[in-house]
């Protein structure tokens, strides 16, 4: 929901934050990720689109996979030949990349700087021609890095990337959530406040959820929505009653969050620094799972880390996975990038 993703970016501003923590388990995934081997899904020319009588999911996995294998290589080009002509890459709070030669750029700027580069998938959502992905990179910080000499540090970096696939099964459009932030304090180049834990380890295995295009599954994104615009209007008692009373929230690597009433307070000391609201949400629902995109446009009219309000208009956008039972959200992860919304303030969060 938006109210906890633009929370995550704000709150999590103040503390440092500690500890990993595994999502929790739910069913056994209903497709082995792990047998698509490197050797199987190295990419080529012609082996992204769907077969005739394949289904469109086991398709899709398989160009997911194969964009792991990429992602991990050195070759940029590798990576974004499973793109489409003329498909759109955006990392909100760094660049947005168009056509594959800009991705190719993309990779070599984002990933090419790391050695020894592992990726692990640990959940994938999928409904149509839609996909997410959460995932885990790791690696060694070998060149420079947004504008970070060469540390030769460990790094990781856990974010959700959120795909759309056309006609012949290569990606689009892709979003990439990913806290920069985080990334910068494990090279030592972000300022006091903003640390992080140590590098997060790579997932053992990948649970995939494939949406059933269900009634429940619909009904579950129009409660989200609807909760999402009754926060826009600042009804914070309607807005959080959708919340289970032991709600968790996961957010940028630190502890979660429990409880209705600890969720209402981050909304809360959010909602006061930002106001004429206006948010565009892009969710869909997948069993019991919604995979949430929104973007806050807004103007920061309260105070920011002690500092006096700015005046200045901002637009922050996020991702969140909901898991929602008995029309209650029960758990919730969210992905942002807090860089988007401290550059916009002028706050400096880097040496």
């Amino acid at each position: 929901m938006i109210r906890i993703v633009i929370a995550a970016a704000l709150s999590a501003l103040t503390a440092a934050e500690c500890g990993d923590h595994e999502p929790p388990k739910t069913a056994p995934p209903p497709f082995e990720w792990g047998s698509l081997d490197a050797a199987s899904t190295a990419p080529t020319a012609s082996s992204t689109g769907s077969a005739p009588g394949v289904d469109p999911a086991d398709a899709h996995l398989v160009a997911l996979k194969k964009m792991d294998v990429a992602l991990a290589g050195a070759d940029p080009k590798a990576y974004a030949d499973l793109f489409a002509t003329d498909a759109v890459v955006t990392v909100p709070g760094i660049s947005e990349w168009k056509g594959r030669n800009d991705i190719t750029a993309m990779h070599a700027k984002i990933f090419h700087p790391l050695d020894d580069v592992k990726v692990g998938t640990s959940r994938v959502w999928i409904r149509r021609d839609l996909a997410a992905v959460e995932w885990t990179l790791v690696g060694t910080h070998a060149r420079t890095w947004l504008g970070v000499p060469a540390t030769s540090k460990p790094i990781a970096i856990h974010g959700l990337s959120v795909s759309a696939f056309d006609a012949d099964g290569r990606v689009k459009s892709q979003r990439i959530y990913f806290d920069v932030i985080s990334v910068l304090a494990q090279v030592g180049a972000a300022l006091p406040g903003f640390e992080v834990a140590a590098v997060s380890k790579l997932p053992t295995s990948t649970e995939v959820i494939v949406a059933q295009a269900s009634p429940e599954e619909d009904a579950n994104v129009a409660l989200n929505d609807s909760s999402a615009k009754l926060m826009e209007q600042g009804n914070l008692d309607a807005a959080v009653a959708v919340y289970a009373d032991d709600v968790e929230f996961f957010g940028l690597g630190g502890p979660p969050a429990k409880g209705r009433d600890a969720m209402r307070k981050r909304i809360d000391a959010t909602w006061k620094a930002m106001t004429e609201r206006k948010v565009t949400i892009d969710g869909w629902g997948v069993k019991g799972f919604v995979v949430e995109e929104v973007t806050l446009a807004a103007v920061n009219t309260g105070s920011f880390r002690g500092a006096a309000p700015t005046k200045n208009p901002v637009k922050l956008h996020g991702a969140s996975i909901l898991e929602l039972k008995d029309k209650k959200i029960v758990r919730q992860w969210s992905f942002s990038n807090r860089a988007e919304l401290l550059t916009q303030l002028g706050v400096k969060y880097a040496r």
